[in-house]
């Protein structure tokens, strides 16, 4: 008997014109087909036979992708790259010019390093294959994939049955990153580069733009969350709403220094297949200008969430790491008379649980206090957890209240004049906030009493302010949350049990410290949830602008749906200003 269900499983698994679970049957009649299918996958399961679909092999890609520009180092004379390919070329190079046509290209070694990119397995169609495993016994009693759904769409949608939970496996694929390091550039100058190989291909020709003196006036863009899940990429594909948002920002701003990206690149770092759809999506934005890439948590996350992958951030982007790599990592430069933080978030592994340790912290402090010293304007810190938004993590993360307190305390003494935050996918801007114990503040924050004025377009200036302006320019995915603060206490209690700690006067205290805050899209999913269905059409990004002692920054709203084929419609949503 043992042999004969064996000799059936062989038998059906090479059988071309039938697969199990919800797959397709080769047959002319939908209702009978799905009949039979049902039929097969019963009987498969009682006899705990089950058929798994026949796994396609990962696709070599030895063309240059993954490419991406960062700053690294003094972005006056230097720039930083990486790329991908599936194989390992001997002699890979950066060549650059100051000419779009590569003449007098000087050449830049790449040193190349072996990683192993986790693939989701799929089927010989290029669909993902998913399998139903039973909670308790880890048994796997079915197979389905993503062909033909609809957006909005789970793979739990397909296992109604609560004793199971949908599951992927991955193929671990050994691929080649390179990275390379271009020092000695001209300030104040335009380059072109191409990545690649002397016995392999080159990439296209990507451009960046080195920084320049303290007068020279700049620019440049903030998105975030773009969150790319796998699951979406033959429905909703969210990587093409991320890659759309920066080529419309691009538009807006496109002498911009460079675009900084808050975290949450992916929805699982482990993933691969979510970075490669992200940034082949994105390729023609990010080879016009240099990244700067902050950690977000989903950007350390693995697919079945029992354990993190601390190198992914650093395999993708090449970035300073003044500390330990550790789910991403953090670094600064100074760009004209603007001095840059990025702060890692992921620092909370430690028994205190803050998303900021004390090593990190006291680098910041030291960092900035330097920065002060060598004259410059303007401080601005980037952090993926936000002290400050309209979406609920801002008051429900541990991490994020373990460091409040000193956080706070820490960004009002070195005066910080921008905080620009991810991860709660809101548009959120609060006033100009300064540090207050606890007593006084449970979000250890007042607002500070500044001259400002508006002008006749009804936007604000700010004179001289010494508090911090703190950002989220909502998502450049398609995943949203809800502006729940600006609900009523009841609600916040009801769909995050969490908070019931929270107060009235505490709400409103919280909610007198934004100048704006808001959720675009309008979903009767959130009456009863925090999140909607990964069907937001809605996207954010803002584009900042400094000249000498003037800030400029303008948020913009992006709509239309991509999977209809809608034109994207781009629209400005705030303002504001600060004068030194």
């Amino acid at each position: 008997m043992k042999f004969q269900k064996t000799l059936l499983a062989i038998l059906l698994s090479t059988a071309a014109s039938l697969t199990f679970a919800n797959t397709v049957i080769d047959n002319p009649n939908p209702e009978h087909a799905k009949a039979h299918r049902n039929d097969q996958t019963q009987k498969a399961e009682a006899d705990n036979l089950v058929i798994k679909p026949v796994v396609a092999p990962i696709k070599k890609n030895n063309t240059p992708n993954r490419i991406t520009s960062t700053i690294k180092g003094d972005p006056t004379t230097m720039r930083a790259f990486t790329w991908f390919t599936s194989d390992e070329f001997v002699n890979p190079v950066v060549k650059i010019s100051t000419s779009p046509s590569m003449k007098n290209a000087i050449i830049v070694e790449a040193t190349p390093i072996k990683v192993s990119s986790h693939y989701i397995e799929r089927d010989q169609k290029g669909y993902f294959i998913f399998k139903r495993v039973h909670r308790k016994t880890g048994q796997v009693v079915g197979y389905f994939n993503d062909e033909n759904k609809k957006a909005p769409w789970f793979p739990r949608n397909e296992v109604p049955n609560k004793d199971e939970r949908p599951a992927v496996d991955v193929i671990k694929t050994p691929e080649t990153s390179y990275k390379a390091l271009a020092e000695n550039l001209k300030p104040n100058t335009t380059y072109y580069y191409q990545v690649g190989s002397r016995q392999g291909k080159f990439s296209p020709v990507g451009t960046f733009k080195t920084a320049g003196s303290k007068t020279d006036a700049f620019g440049f863009i903030q998105y975030t969350d773009s969150q790319n899940a796998y699951y979406n990429e033959h429905t909703n594909n969210e990587a093409r709403y991320a890659a759309d948002t920066l080529f419309q920002a691009q538009k807006v701003l496109p002498n911009a220094s460079f675009v900084l990206h808050t975290g949450d690149f992916v929805e699982l770092a482990e993933a691969e297949d979510e970075w490669v759809d992200l940034m082949k999506q994105s390729q023609k934005g990010l080879l016009k200008m240099s990244l700067v890439p902050v950690a977000g948590n989903h950007d350390e996350f693995t697919i079945n969430r029992d354990e993190l992958m601390l190198n992914k951030f650093n395999d993708h982007f090449n970035v300073d790491s003044i500390g330990k790599i550790d789910g991403g990592s953090y670094y600064s430069f100074t760009h004209n008379n603007a001095h840059f933080v990025v702060l890692n978030t992921n620092d909370y592994k430690r028994d205190d649980e803050k998303a900021i340790g004390k090593e990190q912290m006291d680098w910041f402090k030291a960092d900035v206090k330097k920065a002060r010293e060598n004259g410059v304007d303007w401080v601005i810190v980037t952090y993926h957890r936000p002290l400050f938004s309209k979406g609920y993590h801002s008051l429900q993360d541990v991490e994020t209240q373990n460091v409040r307190d000193e956080f706070m305390k820490t960004i009002d003494e070195l005066g910080v004049d921008l905080a620009l935050q991810g991860h709660d996918h809101t548009y959120s801007r609060t006033k100009s906030l300064s540090y207050a114990p606890k007593a006084d503040s449970f979000v250890n924050a007042k607002i500070e009493d500044v001259k400002y004025s508006y002008n006749g377009a009804n936007i604000k200036t700010f004179y001289n302010p010494k508090g911090t302006i703190f950002m989220v320019p909502n998502t450049a995915g398609t995943k949203a949350y809800d502006a729940i603060f600006d609900r009523p206490l009841a609600h916040i209690h009801k769909i995050r049990p969490k908070l019931d700690w929270l107060t009235q006067s505490q709400l409103e205290h919280y909610n007198s410290l934004f100048e704006k805050g808001f959720q675009p899209q309008t979903t009767d999913k959130f009456d009863t949830s925090i999140g909607n269905d990964r069907d937001n059409t809605i996207q954010n990004f803002a584009t900042y602008t400094i000249n000498g002692k003037t800030l400029t920054a303008k948020v913009y709203q992006v709509s239309g749906d991509l999977s209809k084929g809608e034109a994207r419609t781009v629209y400005q949503v705030d303002e504001f200003v600060i004068q030194k």
